[in-house]
């Protein structure tokens, strides 16, 4: 790094304290990828956490020039969240008010649109754009691309959905346009040349009629090529028309920290319909008979890109997919009656147009699945993509009465191009495209890239007067083409826009705006391959809004950059900088991650950086560590013994003299020693009555943390309400004979001690194989991460033990609570509302749902807060690096805050402890709330 940026660094650490100014190289490599074909490592990395930040940062840019490029998610397909300059990462612009008619929303630039969503489901609302990223990516990246999707077309996108804006300006003025004519009067005062100049080029466009109707044609359709600069004809006060050119620029005019958008009705009943075509024509044929009938989404896909969903599907295609073309299309009603005729209606609609398959969705379920199956479909592409190759993804529109013909001319150019492997589909109803192929870096294959982009340029503008770019916004990789869309005089015009307000190119250089003709054709991303579960990954960001630590050290996708950063470096002889990586990453990468799995779940192809991270942290295991997982392995009592031991010490301790001392004391020896830290909150040992009826029904293998853990301080038992519960029910019940000697072997499979793990696993099942009586007898855990555990082993069992795991019917939480409510149902009297935590291991079984739909069922009214996932306690890794849960917790805790609910359940002892710890309110097992309302 030069001495030039280690010294403005090192000002800007004065200036916003040295925690949110990075030069670390692995921070540096962290943020070099977004999800586009490009990779550029910072000089700098920024945390900006409110304005005050933004406003420092902006000063500082001008003193030092060095050039700021702004960063929510990195979602960003075309190159628009990286820079070798300044990179700002944000975090904290998460305010979020709804009216109570919820017609509009208020929300922080930090905000991720699916979460804001999901705030607004209760009034049947959503924000209008609907990228296939919108669980990932953020509302200040929505807005400032100006991102549109499969139902938003033009009307809906966020330029013509935006109610106002608060908006930084590089001089440092704060500008508010929730009261329009202030703000407009504060422009003016404060910020008189740009007032002056926004009314300059407002009367320049609208006294150029040819300027005015070349606007007027080009954003007929989608278009996020340059400026929105139809702004200056749209709006008459340099307020709004300047809140609205900040839509779609990319963060080259200015900050954006939150938005007012108009919301979109969402009605609740849905015909969603996926159908299959003999040929791409075929199915662009059938577009408008779709849309004719009101469809709000009609989906193309090619063979290639179905082939490509086919192979990553795994259990969300619960129909076959077709095989040469397929339309998604979706129609939205308020009638239930309505939907349901448009089913029949759709039926003729398929025959009419000569459809070879068709799948309807008949439940909400089904729907999610075929619209997962589509919103994967680029990580799709990408993860069968040749080794070591990045993913291209362009996207364009067409007339739609030009869509067939386009489509083939597409086709046959990227076939001229020996792009072979591409694929296309995206949003038919707006004529809207995206092709993705695989490109490597070398050189000749980016010339050839370069000649093809060349074409394609004159493809869509010349021969079919369509957009280089519809919703993934101009970014690097079309900046040099932008004067061919636009023409010189609008060109021009963004050039005036630009030097008004950021004369010295300090915001986003060479994004959208940029002289160098060959911007498009540098720092092309290498990916060098590390494992094979891993290589798929094209670096999109899907993963990072589940992940613990994402923002604290690394996220799933961080932890891939840097692993293929240390792979370059040692090929190129960088061997110092390799070494400096792996010292890093041994913190950052493999001990603080949660390698809980939720990152497959939010990965389109389902990669779990998880199961990578653990078998690492097995080869890197040091030796001692490893002969001391082995040693318990062999005496599971002992181990449970000794944890009891700690926990009753602990609280003893804790009674006398207080139970913030002992909690202090612990977290200090965890960051010291990297033991598991003390919660007041945490379980008692618990004594369980083993039980051998001779008419049993089902079998009960308490948990280890049952043991060791499972009575809470306020005396609740998860062992005894279960037993309480079978009694109730008159369901007999046996605890089995190793119980307290026996345990899932979770805990040595989190720390990639494989022949432990299997041990340990191999007596669990011995024991649970016996006492239900060679499997005839259901065999119910009290933990869902130990029923998903025990699911996963069959990898690493003997065949015996694999075969006697077949037989066994093991019952989660979940599962065992059906059984007994059919019996305890009549019991409950009144009505509860319970705060529901879904647990990793309840989401990766598939059954957050299925205990949402229990809870209701027997009347109670179920919250599950819309930022839950996985808490970051992970077993014990948030114990010993409570940095994990603080961050993971942050967003639930204000979430719950106002929240007296009746009951907060989890399904896992260990995250009722950390749950209690972080948000305060007192969460329960479900079987101690199911034992209390039963009674």
């Amino acid at each position: 790094m030069a001495a030039l940026a280690e010294h403005a660094a090192s000002r800007l650490a004065d200036a916003l304290g040295p925690a949110k100014v990075s030069t670390d190289l692995l921070d540096r490599i962290a943020y070099s990828c977004d999800a586009s074909l490009y990779q550029l490592v910072p000089e700098i990395v920024v945390r900006a956490e409110s304005i005050a930040d933004v406003i420092e940062l902006f000063a500082w840019s001008r003193r030092e020039r060095i050039p700021l490029t702004f960063r929510a998610a990195g979602t960003s397909l075309s190159g628009q969240a990286v820079t070798n300059h300044a990179l700002v990462v944000l975090r904290g612009f998460d305010c979020l008010h709804i009216p109570s008619n919820g017609q509009a929303v208020r929300a922080g630039c930090t905000l991720r649109g699916g979460y804001v969503n999901g705030r607004l489901r209760s009034y049947h609302r959503r924000i209008g754009p609907d990228p296939a990223s919108i669980d990932a990516c953020t509302i200040g990246g929505i807005v400032a691309n100006n991102a549109s999707g499969m139902c938003c077309g033009i009307a809906q996108n966020a330029y013509h959905t935006l109610v106002a804006m608060r908006l930084v300006l590089l001089s440092g003025t704060v500008l508010d346009t929730s009261d329009l004519e202030a703000a407009d009067q504060l422009l003016a005062e404060r910020e008189p040349a740009v007032y002056a100049g926004l009314c300059a080029l407002r009367d320049q466009v609208r006294g150029d009629a040819e300027l005015a109707r070349i606007i007027r044609h080009r954003t007929r359709l989608k278009n996020t090529m340059g400026y929105s600069i139809a702004a200056f004809l749209d709006f008459e006060r340099p307020a709004d028309i300047l809140q609205h050119l900040l839509v779609g620029s990319e963060g080259t005019l200015g900050f954006i920290a939150d938005v007012t958008l108009r919301t979109i009705d969402e009605p609740p009943h849905a015909t969603t319909a996926l159908l299959g075509y003999r040929s791409l024509h075929d199915a662009c044929a059938a577009v408008d008979a779709f849309d004719a009938e009101g469809a709000v989404a009609i989906e193309l896909m090619d063979q290639a890109t179905l082939a490509a969903i086919a192979l990553h599907a795994g259990g969300r295609a619960f129909a076959p997919l077709p095989r040469t073309a397929a339309l998604l299309v979706e129609f939205r009603y308020d009638d239930p009656e309505q939907s349901a005729a448009m089913s029949s209606r759709v039926t003729t609609l398929a025959q009419k147009t000569a459809a070879t398959s068709l799948t309807l969705a008949a439940s909400d379920r089904e729907r999610h699945l075929l619209w997962q199956l589509r919103k994967g479909a680029m990580p799709s592409v990408g993860a069968a993509r040749p080794p070591e190759t990045a993913l291209i993804n362009e996207d364009v529109a067409f007339p739609r009465q030009h869509l067939a013909a386009a489509v083939h001319d597409l086709r046959s150019l990227l076939l001229e191009f020996c792009f072979s492997d591409a694929v296309i589909f995206g949003h038919a109803r707006d004529g809207n495209m995206h092709f993705a192929f695989a490109l490597d870096a070398a050189e000749p294959s980016i010339e050839r890239y370069g000649r093809f982009m060349d074409e394609v340029a004159a493809l869509v503008v010349e021969r079919y007067d369509g957009s280089l770019k519809a919703e993934h916004s101009t970014g690097r990789n079309m900046a040099p083409y932008l004067e061919r869309q636009w023409g010189e005089r609008a060109t021009a015009l963004m050039w005036q826009l630009k030097e008004l307000l950021d004369p010295d190119r300090l915001l986003n250089r060479d994004v959208l705006l940029s002289r160098d003709q060959r911007i498009h054709l540098r720092n092309i991303k290498q990916l060098p391959s590390v494992h094979h579960s891993i290589d798929r990954c094209i670096e999109c960001g899907f993963c990072e809004r589940a992940c613990p630590s994402s923002g604290v050290t690394l996220s799933p996708r961080q932890r891939i950059v840097a692993l293929r950063q240390i792979e370059r470096a040692t090929a190129l002889h960088q061997y110092q900088d390799a070494r400096a990586l792996r010292r890093r990453f041994r913190y950052a990468g493999e001990q603080t991650c949660a390698a809980d799995g939720v990152c497959q779940l939010a990965c389109p192809v389902g990669i779990n950086t998880g199961d990578f991270i653990i078998e690492q942290r097995g080869k890197r295991s040091h030796p001692i560590a490893t002969a001391l997982a082995k040693a318990s392995a062999h005496n599971i009592a002992a181990w449970i013994a000794a944890n009891r031991t700690a926990l009753y010490l602990a609280r003893a301790l804790a009674d006398t003299v207080g139970e913030r001392p002992v909690a202090a004391l612990t977290a200090g020896l965890a960051r010291w020693l990297r033991t598991p830290a003390w919660l007041p909150t945490m379980g008692l040992p618990d004594r369980i009555e083993r039980r051998s009826p001779p008419d049993a029904a089902m079998v009960y293998v308490p948990s280890c943390m049952a043991w060791f853990g499972g009575r809470s301080p306020e005396g609740d038992s998860t062992a005894n309400a279960l037993l309480a519960l079978a009694d109730r029910a008159g369901i007999p019940l046996v605890v089995a004979e190793k119980a307290g000697s026996v345990c899932c072997g979770h805990p040595w499979h989190s720390k990639g001690i494989k022949d432990a793990y299997r041990r340990v696993c191999e007596e669990w099942i011995a024991a649970a194989y016996q006492a239900s009586r060679g499997g005839r007898l259901p065999v119910i855990t009290d933990s869902s991460s130990c029923a998903l555990s025990l699911r996963n082993a069959p990898p690493l069992l003997s065949r015996e033990r694999a075969e006697q795991l077949k037989q066994l019917q093991i019952l989660g939480p979940v599962h065992a609570a059906e059984i007994l409510l059919e019996k305890l149902a009549a019991r409950i009297r009144g009505q509860f509302q319970i705060v529901l935590h879904p647990t990793c291991a309840l989401d990766r079984s598939h059954e957050r749902e299925r205990l949402v739909d229990l809870l209701r069922s027997i009347g109670a009214t179920v919250i599950v807060p819309h930022s839950a996932s996985c808490c970051g306690v992970a077993g014990d890794r948030g114990l010993r690096f409570p940095e994990l849960p603080a961050a993971a917790l942050a967003m639930q805790k204000a979430e719950i805050a106002q929240t007296d609910a009746d009951f907060y359940v989890s399904t896992n002892l260990p995250c009722q402890w950390q749950l209690s710890a972080t948000t305060g309110k007192q969460y329960r097992s479900l079987w101690c709330v199911l034992e209390q309302i039963t009674r």
